[in-house]
């Protein structure tokens, strides 16, 4: 469905008999930052992208893509297998809920909700709520994501990565000013100790023919950033400044605790100025 910038469906719904899933109107649309989102409709998540420049013949009245996140697509991308009542839990989660208000949205206690959710976290495998939401809206917004986006419009070197490294790479993308999209590679335990990894190539170097397993061994995560992608914005910040607040970012929202530091060549002076300029997020 798409929406403008007031949050109104721009689109009549085809369908007979039973409401919409896509609602008339979303109101808080006009707060929300320039990000993709998640907001709930009839029980339901719907994630919300903005991002029309990806669309450059799109009518100009047309502000958001809504996308329907059905249970079913929702566990396929999470890996998880979650039940309707705790799909739609950690859907209210993801939107803003606590466990108080999520438990007087459903009409259910509080201790119910709070054992559904502990009940989500080992299926997860996780132990905390904000490593849960955190997980989750990684992997479905991923998810839909690759599916939103036409196939020219991916960029090579993600292409090439993916073809290279297969499984054991998980490819992220983030925006940082004029240099929008900038990819970031992971590899290792999805959920063991983060290393941010500064280097100057195009592609991830691999160390040993085994790295991916020795970090699992070691229960070690590796994010690389490529700092070619950024450039200086005209009248704006310069390319030192959005790669060390992209570290920042990268460290703070996909890893949740400090991180090591590691570079090579280049990348070195990339990763002591990060330590220098944000030392509560390095643990090493």
């Amino acid at each position: 469905m798409i929406y403008d910038r007031m949050g109104q469906r721009l689109v009549h719904p085809l369908t007979q008999g039973d409401e919409p899933a896509f609602p008339e109107s979303l109101t808080a649309l006009e707060d929300y930052a320039k990000a993709p989102t998640f907001v709930t409709s009839k029980d339901a998540l719907i994630f919300i992208f903005d991002r029309l420049d990806r669309w450059p013949l799109a009518p100009a009245e047309v502000a958001f893509v809504a996308v329907l996140i059905e249970r079913e697509q929702f566990n396929a991308a999470t890996g998880m297998s979650l039940t309707p009542s705790e799909y739609l839990l950690v859907s209210l989660l993801l939107v803003g809920h606590n466990l108080q208000s999520a438990a007087d949205y459903t009409g259910a206690n509080y201790d119910t909700k709070r054992k559904q959710a502990r009940t989500v976290l080992e299926k997860a495998g996780l132990s905390g709520q904000a490593a849960l939401l955190r997980e989750v809206s990684l992997a479905v917004s991923s998810d839909v994501l690759s599916d939103l986006l036409q196939p020219n419009q991916r960029r090579p070197e993600v292409e090439l990565a993916q073809h290279t490294y297969g499984q054991d790479v998980v490819i992220h993308s983030i925006a940082v000013g004029a240099s929008w999209d900038v990819p970031v590679w992971e590899f290792g335990a999805r959920r063991g100790q983060p290393i941010l990894y500064f280097h100057s190539m195009l592609a991830p170097i691999m160390f040993t023919t085994n790295m991916v397993e020795t970090l699992k061994e070691r229960n070690l995560r590796v994010l690389m950033i490529p700092r070619h992608f950024f450039q200086a914005e005209p009248g704006g910040r310069g390319a030192q400044s959005q790669i060390l607040q992209a570290a920042s970012d990268i460290a703070d929202y996909f890893c949740g605790e400090p991180v090591i530091c590691m570079g090579e060549s280049a990348g070195c002076a990339w990763a002591a100025q990060f330590t220098r300029a944000f030392p509560d997020q390095v643990s090493e």
